[in-house]
């Protein structure tokens, strides 16, 4: 089942990220720029730290749709998303729509929280791909301007890299986008 609300942008991007075998990134063989430690995103601003830096085995990658994207080296993924197009939302709301296009979705936890000043909402919980069953984490930020999603996907039976994960979005910062 699809959600039909919204872009289809971050509807594919949610598919893509969620989908363990949809998640096939194209390698960069340098992997994106960060000037001081921080990954800028210029266009739509916005700038996050190295998720490598915070934990080990992780690699930046292209990915179809994410502002930024990593693998692991056990076969997990995180990205994150920038999308300046809409009306401000709340932000459980829009975490939550994540979830609707996931086969086998089932949320365990949710929890409000907030991310560089606005509101931002957390979802933990499992899905399924096939045989393999995986952990999902995702967290919505929705500011004045945009709105941010990021996503960790763990092909194990425990939420890995979870503490990694939310240290990585939690030092998410508002730059100004360039001209």
């Amino acid at each position: 089942m699809a959600y039909r609300g919204g872009t289809g942008r971050w509807q594919s991007w949610a598919r893509v990220g969620f989908a363990l075998g949809a998640l096939v990134f194209a390698a960069c063989a340098s992997g994106p720029k960060w000037p001081d430690g921080r990954f800028v995103h210029g266009e739509l601003g916005g700038s996050i730290g190295d998720l490598a830096a915070l934990e080990p085995g992780w690699r930046a990658e292209s990915a179809p749709d994410a502002s930024l994207a990593y693998r692991h080296v056990d076969g997990s993924h995180a990205s994150w998303l920038r999308d300046c197009r809409r009306a401000r939302a709340n932000p459980k709301a829009l975490g939550r729509a994540l979830w609707i296009a996931l086969p086998g979705a089932q949320v365990e936890e949710n929890a409000a929280l907030e991310v560089a000043g606005e509101p931002a909402h957390r979802h933990l919980g499992r899905a399924q791909e096939g045989a393999t069953s995986l952990r999902v984490a995702t967290i919505a930020r929705v500011a004045e301007r945009c709105e941010d999603y990021w996503m960790l996907v763990v092909p194990h039976g425990e939420l890995h890299h979870l503490e990694a994960f939310e240290a990585w979005v939690h030092g998410f910062a508002e730059t100004e986008p360039s001209q």
